[in-house]
């Protein structure tokens, strides 16, 4: 429960961290407004680099960064393939269904101009997949998988909380069943590597396409409208999740306490 309890705890203490960095810009802007401006965007992106750094950071020091769980050992490159593949059609169906929730989105704003820095886009598509996987799945679920938790429960409890951190309704749907699929690949392969190729490549998504649609608030339904286009690109989405899932179940092996 102690080691359960501190990963938790590193992941608030991070967030903790970032807002306090974001402080003292914000504080150093107004004291000090001709030698030190530095835009809003940037101030987030800084402080959220910051905070994930940290947590690589405490994680090192108190030995919770383990050699295995960084280790690159090989698996076959089709593991990241397969992942790829689900990885396209799962975003496109899941964000087809959050969006029919109609649920706030308190930062959608930020977010946006957070993919549009550099820094925030190193942040948001490398780094926080990083951390994020190391508390999440090889933290908090390894730790729930060594005390005899069946791993469904496992998965559920940590999708759970990966959902609840995010803190913003528009987020939480996809994040909890993203959660699912990342904490499934980190047990069924015992790496933390394709997982965190997935959420890699999920955040990464989301960056592209605030870069090519010039309207940062655009959604699928409405590219798509809310008819018989939308829907069958959801069900053909699904479909191939599916078909690409159960090729990986088939060949993969099982390796259920990592």
């Amino acid at each position: 429960m102690w080691a359960l309890l501190g990963y938790i705890t590193l992941f608030l203490v991070s967030q903790a961290l970032s807002a306090l960095v974001l402080c003292l810009f914000q504080v150093l802007n107004s004291v000090f407004p001709l030698f030190f401006s530095v835009s809003q965007t940037t101030q987030l992106a800084f402080s959220l680099f910051m905070g994930g750094i940290s947590v690589l950071f405490v994680m090192f020091l108190t030995h919770r960064l383990r050699v295995e769980d960084i280790r690159l050992y090989r698996l076959p490159i089709p593991y990241y393939i397969y992942v790829l593949l689900m990885m396209l059609p799962a975003i496109i169906a899941l964000n087809i269904l959050s969006e029919q929730l109609h649920l706030t989105d308190y930062v959608a704003e930020e977010v946006c101009g957070l993919m549009h820095h550099p820094l925030g886009i190193v942040t948001i598509v490398l780094l926080a997949p990083l951390t994020e996987e190391l508390i999440f799945r090889a933290g908090i679920q390894r730790v729930l998988l060594q005390r005899g938790v069946h791993s469904c429960w496992v998965i559920l409890c940590s999708s759970f909380l990966f959902a609840l951190v995010h803190a913003n309704p528009a987020q939480m749907p996809v994040a909890m069943m993203m959660g699912v699929l990342f904490g499934w690949l980190y047990v069924r392969t015992g790496s933390i590597w394709p997982s965190v190729f997935a959420h890699v490549v999920n955040n990464g998504v989301g960056v592209l396409t605030a870069h090519i649609f010039t309207n940062p608030n655009v959604t699928i339904s409405q590219l798509l409208g809310d008819g018989v286009c939308l829907w069958t690109t959801f069900f053909v989405s699904m479909f191939l999740f599916v078909c690409v899932f159960y090729v990986f179940y088939s060949r993969s092996a099982s390796v259920q306490n990592p």
